[in-house]
């Protein structure tokens, strides 16, 4: 179990088949949520869209993108190797587990959607960046009318001079 103590605030994570540099990336990423929660509110959708010019907003925007045309090459580029994925309660652990699993349902599932962006907070911390959005998703899939809020988080790693995705965790109701 890794404890992370914060004067104001205690985080406690237990993690299974999860590797040391996973649970502090997804540390991070639960404090930026944490921190940025007044600004992911539904009830503003009104919200700026603060730092879309950093360059791990960029990313973000991009990974969208990819997911959205079915673009798997830029797909490939964006992730990490070992990137740690949550979604709907599942857990992926490297990018040839999403690939093999749910890559092409996400694909599939998106590219019939309209996306509105509501807010985006970015959490630069040097080599490491944490993106944390919200965002509007509408559209028809398998014949059926779909309305949601999603959030995304997204922790960034530079490896080689190039920011990679180390961890995403999407989340919607």
């Amino acid at each position: 179990m890794i404890e992370i103590l914060l004067s104001w605030h205690t985080i406690r994570i237990r993690f299974f088949r999860v590797s040391l540099l996973s649970a502090l990336l997804l540390a991070v990423g639960s404090m930026a949520a944490v921190i940025t929660g007044s600004a992911m509110s539904a009830e503003k959708p009104e919200a700026s869209i603060a730092d879309s010019s950093h360059t791990a907003s960029k990313v973000a925007e991009d990974l969208n993108q990819a997911i959205r045309s079915g673009d798997v090459e830029r797909l490939r580029s964006l992730l990490a190797e070992d990137v740690l994925i949550f979604e709907s309660g599942n857990v992926e652990s490297s990018l040839a587990e999403y690939e093999s699993h749910h890559m092409q349902s996400d694909i599939a599932f998106m590219s019939g959607m309209n996306i509105v962006l509501i807010s985006r907070q970015v959490i630069d911390s040097g080599d490491m960046a944490t993106v944390v959005s919200q965002s509007r998703i509408q559209g028809t899939y398998k014949e059926n009318e779909i309305d949601l809020t999603n959030t995304e988080t997204l922790v960034l790693k530079k490896l080689a001079g190039q920011w990679k995705i180390v961890h995403i965790h999407w989340s919607s109701r």
